[in-house]
């Protein structure tokens, strides 16, 4: 069985077992007693099921779940619709007479079938005492017409139904306590005959034993007929790859739960009349030990694990040196095999994998052995990836032979192969090596996936077919072989399949019977398709905003940033950690890039409470460096350079309310005579030229202090006022000479200017929290300062004559001071972030939201442009997951 077969058999298996709840609603099962509705069941169903409370159920469903409000939102799904009508109308003969109550609160069965080229439902019910037909015909028989004909000795009932407002046409019978509807009479002819025969549909062998297995303490269950289940399914691919299921499964039932935003199907199935090979991969014993599916990449499409594969020696093979190859290959190897499709920017690239024994005695195998055994047509070409500091070989092969023999015979020409981690690894191209083996470099795979990992409890312990579609990304990929008719449809319907990012199905042998688990989880977020770089796994989470600096040997650009750990990360563009060390505390100021040498060679400069790094491109720190400080740091240091000589000056306050001050080789510097503030100042010093006049600016709680080079107050305020803690100020030159001034906020966020003549203006006033953020800055072109509020969950932007430009909400508390980013000199964007609900955000300057966000992200984030991404930038963001996350938005 090729690759794509199998894909397409599995996938197929674990869209009909959920459509059977989606079409249909969920029944629950016991035994069979005589004359039970059961019996009304025709053999031509394709789904039946079974509750002892049908109200119940449909409240659970139709009013609970999200799935089935999604889909009912969607008027595409037609079939959906009409179902959904169907239920409806038996809760409206409910509301309408109590009597027929009893009929929907005990055991009661609907099954779904093709009739010519639609879908029909029949429900039956036991009567529990009630004439069921008498009572059906007072209740919707009023005012209408009531028709009665024979068919094999039984009344049949019609009620036309003129207003349309329940069952627009209504046929049933009632037959020794029993009773069956539906809107089809030629449903209600088959129903008859069922009724009237000596073996019923559920007393089959392949029904008997699995109705034993059903469970009695579940809200449904879930009948399977896969002789009729093509008809459901139909034909959606333009090849004509998919595997009968009839010739593979005889029936299944499977116990439902219903969560409000999941759905799991599971239970035992038959394989009484199994025709297939493929049965064989079902047929083997369930083989306990570490999967493969730990090594597939984050946000897979499609991956599917077989374990027990069977023996490939009993496989058609063409000579004697195939036989000698597949035995010396099965030596070396487990039985376990895998298939993975994952998305790469804006391509697939497919895997096939096997696990081993002995990885390195395969490698020596398939470029040593197999050469001598197969002769010329088999001639890898050994080269060499590099990652970091490793390297690792691989082999390229032009001929899919190898792949044949071993039992994958794949539609695709997998053009390379890898031993890694024990296992082998085969690929389309070079470049699908080096992504995958990157990405596990990274700790950018399942193992590591908090999403993915999130679900596992809903998968099974162990079994030994295991399949998952994420079905956003994979009917994207599947869109490729769809006929003209499903594409449309596929296409219409995309945006509610986009809302759901987990399909998976099990498969476990349980003596001769197999059991089946089949899991859809609801996220109720559409999945945009924005393309992750590369993830790279930190020790420990990171609120830190990543630092994006220069590499002064290549130029390239690479990002500084810490954990909670403490450990500060130097990462390169491809993700690799280029070194780790540790700091004494969190980082609270900027990363800034200094040539401390005068040689070209950049360091970084950044500090904590405690101290003031110095560390240069390696990792280690400079001269004397780190400072310690004589009282604790109370923000980030400043970086000046007075007169652009490089005898610049390292500024910072600290909690004895002094603002201390370092030459470049961070002594202090003598000069600066500054004493102290009058309260803590919690936000850096800025620098600032006013007519060849040096300002150095800080701000505490109810004062801006401009002091000369030396600390000397140079002007003071006429007025003081009650600044908001949270904010910096801000320095605006754009009205010309004689009109700069500082712009700061006080704490219910009235603007203020602070001119340099000692003038101060209120221009703006506000009525905000006390905890708001404010930045003064210019985002629509303009050279004028707009003034940026947050308050609350709230986004507010002003123009410069105060008018209020756009406001946006998010869904919680902003607790990041917002961010400007400048794509041109006329397009600025401003970001936020939830932390919270890990969502980041990024506003255009009209207040609109920038396509494809909100991204997963609970840190502030950074943007750049990397080499090339043409028409894409990189967005840098940690998340709870412990990643780094490097996106590539448009």
């Amino acid at each position: 069985m090729n690759s794509i077969r199998r894909i397409i058999l599995i996938l197929s298996i674990s869209l009909i077992l959920v459509a059977a709840v989606l079409g249909i609603l969920w029944l629950r099962t016991e035994s069979f007693t005589d004359n039970n509705p059961g019996d009304f069941i025709p053999e031509s169903f394709i789904l039946c099921l079974k509750t002892d409370n049908l109200l119940k159920i449909e409240e659970s469903i139709t009013e609970r779940n999200e799935i089935w409000k999604e889909f009912k939102l969607n008027e595409k799904y037609t079939n959906f619709h009409k179902f959904d009508k169907f239920l409806i109308d038996f809760d409206s003969l409910r509301n309408m007479n109590k009597e027929l109550e009893v009929l929907f609160t005990n055991d009661a069965f609907i099954s779904v079938h093709k009739i010519s080229d639609r879908y029909e439902f029949l429900a039956s019910f036991g009567c529990h005492g009630i004439k069921a037909t008498d009572v059906l015909v007072k209740v919707i028989g009023k005012g209408r017409q009531v028709l009665k004909s024979k068919f094999e000795n039984q009344t049949v009932y019609q009620i036309e139904n003129a207003e349309e407002d329940i069952f627009p046409d209504l046929f049933f019978y009632e037959f020794k306590g029993a009773f069956a509807v539906s809107s089809s009479l030629e449903l209600i002819k088959e129903s008859v005959r069922a009724s009237g025969a000596e073996e019923k549909t559920f007393e089959s062998p392949a029904y008997k034993r699995i109705i034993e297995t059903a469970g009695k303490d579940v809200p449904a269950n879930v009948y399977i007929n896969y002789t009729e289940l093509s008809k459901l399914t139909g034909k959606v691919l333009e090849s004509d790859l998919l595997i009968p299921l009839n010739e593979l499964f005889t029936a299944s039932v499977l116990d439902l739960e219903i969560y409000p935003d999941k759905l799991i199907l599971n239970g035992f199935t038959s394989f009484e009349n199994s025709k297939s090979s493929t049965y064989l991969h079902f047929k083997m014993p369930e083989l306990k030990g570490k999967s493969l599916y730990h090594l597939f990449p984050s946000g897979p499409v499609y991956f599917s694990e077989m374990k027990g594969q069977p023996s490939l020696l009993n496989a058609e093979v063409k000579s004697e040196a195939e036989k000698l190859f597949v035995s010396g290959f099965e030596k070396l190897s487990k039985s376990n095999s895998a298939s993975l499709i994952c998305k790469r920017g804006e391509d697939y690239s497919k895997y096939a994998f096997v696990s081993l024994i002995s990885g390195g005695n395969m490698w020596d195998f398939l470029t040593n052995e197999a050469k001598e055994i197969l002769g010329s047509e088999y001639s890898p070409e050994i080269k060499e990836i590099r990652i970091g500091e490793k390297i690792f070989p691989f082999a390229t092969i032009h001929s899919n032979t190898i792949l044949e023999m071993i039992g994958f015979n794949p539609d695709t020409e997998y053009g390379a192969f890898i031993i890694y981690d024990n296992s082998l690894i085969f690929a389309e191209t070079q470049n699908d090596i080096l992504y995958l083996i990157q990405q596990n470099e990274l700790g950018n795979n399942l193992s590591n996936d908090r999403s993915f990992n999130n679900l596992s409890d809903n998968f099974a312990s162990n079994s030994n077919v295991f399949s998952y579609v994420n079905p956003a990304t994979y009917l994207d990929y599947l869109t490729l072989n769809l006929r003209p008719d499903a594409l449309k449809f596929i296409t219409e319907t995309r945006d509610s399949w986009s809302k759901f990012n987990a399909l998976s199905f099990q498969s476990t042998r349980s003596d001769s019977l197999h059991y089946f688990r089949v899991f859809l989880n609801y996220t109720g977020v559409r999945s945009e398709t924005v393309n992750t770089v590369w993830k790279r796994k930190l020790d420990t989470i990171s609120v830190f905003k990543p630092a994006i600096v220069r590499n002064y040997n290549n130029k390239d650009k690479e990002i500084f940033i810490q954990d909670e750990d403490r450990n500060v990360y130097l990462i390169g563009n491809s993700g690799d950690i280029l070194w780790k060390i540790k700091s004494d505390g969190p980082i609270i100021s900027d990363i800034i890039q200094v040539d401390y040498y005068n040689n070209g060679k950049l360091q970084y400069l950044f500090n904590t409470v405690k101290k003031l790094y110095l560390i240069d491109r390696n990792g280690n720190s400079v001269e004397k460096f780190p400072i310690e400080f004589i009282a604790d740091a109370t923000a980030g240091n400043s970086l000046f350079d007075y007169d652009n000589s490089g005898d610049w000056r390292i500024s910072l306050p600290l909690s004895n309310k002094q603002i201390v001050m370092y030459d470049r080789s961070g002594n202090v510097v003598s000069g600066w005579k500054f004493r102290t503030t009058d309260h803590i100042i919690n936000k850096s010093v800025v620098h600032t030229k006013i007519e060849d006049k040096d300002f150095i600016i800080a701000k505490d709680s109810y004062q801006i202090y401009f002091l000369d080079r030396k600390g000397k107050k140079r002007i003071k305020p006429e007025r003081q006022i009650h600044f908001s803690d949270r904010n910096q100020v801000f320095i605006d030159k754009t009205s010309g000479t004689g009109k700069e001034k500082v712009i700061a906020s006080d704490e219910k966020g009235s603007v203020f200017y602070f001119y340099f003549n000692e003038k101060v203006e209120k221009v703006m006033d506000n009525d905000f929290r006390a905890d708001h953020f404010f930045l003064a800055e210019n985002i629509v072109g303009d050279r004028k300062k707009e003034f940026i509020f947050t308050n609350d969950n709230e986004l507010l932007v002003y123009n410069s004559d105060k008018d209020l430009l756009f406001s946006a909400t998010i869904p919680e508390t902003i607790n990041s001071q917002p961010v400007v980013y400048e794509f041109s000199t006329n397009d600025k964007k401003i970001g936020l972030v939830a932390t919270k609900t890990g969502k980041i955000y990024l506003y255009n300057s009209d207040g609109t939201l920038y396509n494809g966000f909100p991204l997963n992200g609970s840190a502030l984030f950074s943007i750049s442009s990397f080499p090339g991404l043409k028409d894409r930038f990189n967005l840098l963001v940690s998340n709870k997951d412990n990643f780094l996350y490097n996106y590539s938005v448009k």
